[in-house]
């Protein structure tokens, strides 16, 4: 694809965008592997925050998926996250629409649970031994504090989603947003 393939793209409307986006895969175009494509989840992502447009949000959250599936695991995370991000911010925007893809908060929820293998009390107690921890045997702790911090993450994320005060999170997500402090 030509360098300028993005800025064209950018011109069409997001259902064009996302459109030429599923085409585009589904033909196994050999040129996909040069594109460009956290600059157009990043302009999606962008567009779908200034024009309030939950399709340019699909296609933003469409790439990143697609991205945290398809490349190193150590970026994984990072894209799954933007995904995240963008649902969330959407949802705060727009409010919850249960079995959107983009604007229903149990979407965020079971992604945040989905892999949670700690409760709150012992998210607190890794914590308060790591902050107390000296700095000499604080390399011992860093598994755990990978993990407090990917959960502190995660939440922060879903706090986005829960800042408009019309959408209250359940019991064990609320235990879980309010040690968010309290993890490093």
């Amino acid at each position: 694809m030509p360098t300028d393939a993005l800025n064209d793209i950018l011109q069409m409307d997001s259902a064009q965008v996302f459109d030429w986006l599923n085409n585009n895969w589904s033909s196994g175009n050999e040129d996909n592997k040069n594109f460009n494509w956290i600059g157009l989840a990043q302009a999606a992502a962008q567009n779908a925050a200034t024009q309030r447009d939950t399709t340019w949000a699909l296609v933003a959250t469409t790439i990143y998926d697609y991205l945290s599936q398809s490349l190193h695991v150590q970026h994984s995370e990072s894209f799954m996250n933007s995904s995240m991000n963008i649902r969330a911010y959407m949802i705060r925007l727009l409010g919850n629409q249960t079995g959107d893809h983009i604007l229903d908060i149990d979407r965020l929820v079971s992604w945040f649970f989905s892999d949670l293998t700690i409760i709150p009390s012992e998210a607190l107690h890794v914590a308060s031994e790591w902050k107390e921890s000296e700095d000499s045997t604080r390399r011992e702790h860093l598994d755990d504090v990978r993990q407090m911090r990917r959960i502190k993450n995660r939440l922060s994320i879903l706090k986005t989603a829960f800042a408009n005060d019309t959408l209250h999170p359940s019991e064990s997500l609320r235990e879980w947003l309010l040690i968010w402090d309290y993890l490093p």
